[in-house]
């Protein structure tokens, strides 16, 4: 008996989600919170085998808001259409941009396109993804300079009533920030400088 187009739905969603779970739990976490520390918090697949639904599955508003759009970092400003099934390279001669691609369902969905949305899957399998740091792409910037998205962001924090970065530190039990002087020893080398420069641009054309 043939299975309906509802069925063939359900069943693919299934194998979807499962496919998914695998990369995050089995893959992603561990690569980007370390092994030992996904096994202690019980964050991998074998560690839970039935449905708990006692568990509350929402997500911190202070984790949503400015913790999880570091993975913004990850994204490549290009998309790769440079290989065929058989994992050959091919040479592409399209514009991969993710600024020309994004959001354009018309210029993927054409079947007939030899970059289309086949083989921008095909690419997205093997295409590295970039590291965690302070580098955005600018296809994923509301505005096309760095400055401004910093902007965006910090007043993103406020609209939702994000705690400042001190008494997160002070949740975490880890130092009090007295003065200026302590942020170069907590973060990353030369990141100290470019945040007080944008803090002194924005505060004098009152941006906050």
């Amino acid at each position: 008996m043939a299975l309906t187009c509802e069925e063939l739905f359900q069943e693919a969603k299934k194998i979807v989600t499962a496919c998914i779970q695998h990369i995050t739990y089995n893959e992603w976490l561990p690569a980007l919170l370390g092994i030992n520390y996904t096994k202690e918090n019980g964050l991998g697949l074998e560690q839970r085998t039935t449905y708990d639904e006692t568990a509350d599955p929402t997500v911190s508003n202070s984790f949503a808001t400015a913790v999880l759009p570091f993975t913004n970092s990850m994204i490549s400003d290009s998309i790769s259409f440079n290989w065929t099934s058989d994992g050959t390279h091919h040479s592409a001669s399209y514009d991969g941009s993710l600024k020309r691609n994004y959001n354009q369902p018309i210029l993927l969905g054409n079947f007939e396109n030899p970059y289309g949305i086949n083989r921008m899957l095909i690419g997205l399998t093997v295409q590295a993804t970039e590291k965690v740091d302070m580098l955005f792409t600018q296809s994923v910037s509301l505005l096309d300079t760095i400055n401004i998205k910093t902007f965006l962001d910090i007043q993103q924090s406020r609209d939702h009533g994000i705690p400042s970065y001190t008494q997160f530190r002070k949740y975490c039990g880890l130092k009090d920030i007295e003065n200026m002087q302590d942020l170069p020893e907590i973060m990353v080398e030369g990141s100290a400088d470019k945040l007080l420069k944008l803090y002194k641009i924005y505060t004098k054309y009152k941006y906050f």
